[in-house]
């Protein structure tokens, strides 16, 4: 039987964050906070007070390539920096390590909480940084933020009554240097893996 556990968790307002949508799920938000002052901290720059992106509606979609409709955005648990901030990229594998002069801001994502995603397809996705460390289903994310009104409307093959709030991450985690493979979730389950993507999605 599916985890009753889904205590709706609060949006919250990114407090002086230019973006489309400045909000986040209230403990990805306090994450993304303390974030935010470490990098001052250490840089002098507050290089996360404008994104590219953050909250999207579960009814987003675009054409953009490498934009997965099951998005953590629309979980509110991600985010896109402002690709035109301050960042240097360093390949990383797959991946890229961010800095700001000599500041690895990449170790201060990672430090609480957050990841980086592999590069998919032709596109780099360096600016992308996810926040899920309890290893929950991204269906069980949604559950957590949206009425079953609005997911069933956005995603209508999920059955979202039997969606748990919880998950686990594979034993073993992430394989580094694991390169994703564009795969479309086929909504047989409430959870399932995608090839090559490391947790359930």
């Amino acid at each position: 039987s599916p985890q009753a556990d889904c205590a709706p968790l609060p949006m919250v307002r990114l407090p002086n964050v230019a973006a489309p949508d400045a909000r986040l799920v209230a403990p990805a938000a306090a994450s993304f906070a303390l974030v935010r002052q470490e990098i001052q901290q250490h840089t002098g720059l507050d290089a996360l007070g404008v994104l590219a992106d953050a909250l999207r509606q579960p009814s987003f979609t675009t054409v953009k390539p490498g934009v997965l409709a099951t998005s953590w955005h629309k979980a509110g648990r991600a985010i896109d920096l402002n690709q035109a901030g301050p960042f240097r990229r360093v390949v990383e594998g797959g991946m890229f390590r961010l800095f700001i002069g000599a500041v690895d801001i990449t170790a201060i994502f990672e430090a609480h909480g957050w990841r980086r995603i592999p590069v998919q397809g032709n596109t780099s996705e360096w600016w992308h940084y996810e926040w899920h460390p309890e290893g929950i289903s991204w269906a069980g994310a949604m559950r957590q933020v949206w009425d079953l009104a609005t997911l069933t409307a956005a995603f209508p093959k999920v059955d979202w009554p039997s969606v748990g709030c919880t998950g686990e991450l594979p034993a073993g985690g992430i394989q580094a240097g694991t390169v994703c493979v564009l795969e479309s979730p086929r909504y047989s389950s409430p959870v399932e893996t995608l090839a090559g993507c490391g947790p359930p999605v």
